[in-house]
């Protein structure tokens, strides 16, 4: 960084019209330090460092692997799904550059997306990566329900037929004849959430599916559904 010949044409290539401003780039999360270095090196000198056995079960136990957004016309910018709307794949998404967290992605009905545009410099184009169709996003669904014998285990077994993974379940009964489930599903789309919540709504005894937000604290199986 102290051979301006060097870094000066890096950073016109990175669109930054000097070190500071690169530095504050970094500090504001539009930027990576990991852009530099591809800018000052060619090509041809970057060798891909090879992932290690513990780095791949972690991503496999975290449900991490290559990103499944990206920020048009910039590759190394710091990016994360908003967790006030859990955006899905196949849903309209933009992004909002947070100050030290990089793009922060929404769905564009996200009732917060209003609020946080009132700064419409800090708004950018974002897309989902075709290189991570294999990616599972968490949905959590709201079901209100009949408090009826197995209708749990048939709920259950609904989902599992779509070959969709259920990651948790929660029930609880009202002392009448209501209930309400709580079900977190990985899902590959939009499609597959849609299809699930449409093959769950024609089982007797559901009266009604919802998407919400995750609950913090799901047990794995736990109140009076029987």
């Amino acid at each position: 960084l102290q051979d301006a010949e060097r870094v000066d044409p890096a950073l016109k290539k990175l669109g930054y019209a000097s070190l500071d401003d690169f530095f504050a780039g970094v500090g504001y999360g539009k930027v990576t330090a990991k852009a530099m270095i591809a800018a000052l090196l060619p090509e041809d000198q970057l060798e891909p460092k090879p992932e290690g056995v513990v780095s791949r079960a972690v991503k496999r136990a975290l449900g991490r692997g290559e990103r499944a957004v990206q920020v048009s016309g910039m590759d190394e910018m710091l990016v994360h799904l908003a967790k006030c709307c859990n955006p899905v794949r196949g849903e309209r998404i933009v992004g909002y550059i947070t100050r030290g967290k990089g793009v922060s992605v929404h769905a564009v009905d996200c009732t917060n997306v209003t609020q946080l545009m009132f700064d419409s410099e800090r708004k950018i184009d974002v897309e989902w990566s075709a290189a991570t169709e294999g990616s599972l996003f968490d949905v959590c669904l709201e079901l209100d329900v009949e408090d009826r014998q197995g209708l749990l285990a048939k709920i259950v077994s609904v989902v599992s037929e779509l070959k969709t993974n259920i990651k948790n379940v929660e029930a609880e009964t009202f002392g009448t004849d209501d209930a309400r489930i709580h079900m977190i599903v990985a899902v590959a789309d939009r499609k597959q959430m849609d299809r699930v919540m449409s093959r769950i709504k024609k089982i007797p005894g559901v009266r009604d599916v919802d998407r919400v937000l995750q609950r913090p604290n799901m047990a794995t199986i736990e109140g009076g559904m029987r």
